[in-house]
């Protein structure tokens, strides 16, 4: 008796969708002579059909069913456990890595496909970050968000180093923030000279940036600089404005905070942006810091911001 070698071993066991049963499935195994019969011959013994079903290989028994019948390898009909059981065993995987608790079970199916978009490290269509956003999954799963963003960070940051465009690195700088990643951007962003850059637009967004990196890494001071400095590049963006407004807030200058915060509603910042700050500052300071804030931003609009007083509100990373 001719046991089949490791690499013929290996074939049949991918070739019949075989799942790993320890050592029945190893090599030098019954299973593996089984195997080899079968396809060297095309039919097996009554002897061999029993141990596939004495161990549970229905679906093997039913394909070798099939082929006798009908001299045709259906392998539809062990394949498609085969990919249920891989399916299930990925969704698993993917839950626990995404800390997933529910998924309406019409959506399992393109959450599963665009997880695994993201993991092999692709960036996502524009209606797959729709349904994301419009579900609240992202909003929901943060490490899905977070994710989202590493992608995006490094097809900007390659698209940077391909033709040194500035705005690509100022791109590649927001979404290394969002993905938590702040030291990456801020490396990114000091490998281009500030002074040697002409349009003020360009030397605003990046010390807004670069600043907002600071506020990550708790180097208020030194956000407090690179967002004055960007204001004074290009006073008419918003961006400068809510930075200095939150760094403000931050510190506890709520009254200046309001002001830059006006300032940036004037040139275009939304509402929402602008609360979106406020919660942020709010869910990360202590529980003195938030009594102050509390009372600062009920003095001003009870209704807006009674949220304040909410039990549930979640510490995430600012969008």
């Amino acid at each position: 008796m001719t046991l089949p070698s490791d690499e013929r071993h290996n074939q049949l066991i991918n070739k019949y969708f075989i799942p790993n049963m320890g050592g029945y499935s190893a090599v030098g195994s019954e299973l593996s002579l089984i195997l080899d019969r079968l396809d060297t011959n095309k039919t097996l013994s009554a002897k061999d059909k029993q141990w596939i079903k004495d161990k549970g290989l229905f679906d093997l028994n039913e394909f070798v069913k099939k082929l006798e019948e009908t001299g045709r390898a259906d392998f539809r009909i062990i394949r498609a456990k085969f990919e249920r059981q891989q399916n299930k065993t990925m969704r698993r995987e993917l839950w626990e890595k995404y800390d997933i608790n529910y998924i309406e079970s019409c959506d399992v199916p393109k959450m599963i496909k665009t997880l695994l978009r993201l993991e092999e490290g692709n960036r996502l269509p524009e209606k797959d970050v729709l349904w994301f956003s419009t579900n609240d999954y992202f909003s929901e799963y943060p490490e899905i968000r977070r994710k989202f963003h590493e992608n995006e960070a490094k097809f900007y940051h390659k698209s940077f180093k391909q033709n040194k465009d500035p705005w690509q690195a100022v791109n590649a700088s927001s979404h290394y923030r969002k993905a938590n990643f702040p030291t990456d951007a801020l490396e990114l962003l000091n490998t281009i000279d500030l002074v040697a850059q002409r349009n003020k637009q360009i030397k605003a967004a990046l010390c807004t940036t670069k600043g907002g990196c600071m506020r990550d890494l708790h180097k208020i001071a030194d956000a407090l600089k690179l967002a004055e400095s960007a204001y004074s590049f290009d006073s008419n963006s918003f961006h400068p404005c809510t930075l200095l407004g939150a760094l403000n807030y931050e510190i506890g200058n709520y009254i200046l905070g309001d002001e830059w915060f006006a300032k940036a509603v004037e040139r275009g910042a939304d509402m929402d942006s602008v609360d979106h700050e406020l919660r942020y500052i709010f869910t990360r300071a202590d529980k003195n810091k938030q009594e102050e804030l509390k009372r600062h931003l009920l003095s001003i609009d009870s209704n807006r911001y009674g949220w304040v007083n909410s039990k549930n509100l979640k510490k995430r990373r600012c969008k």
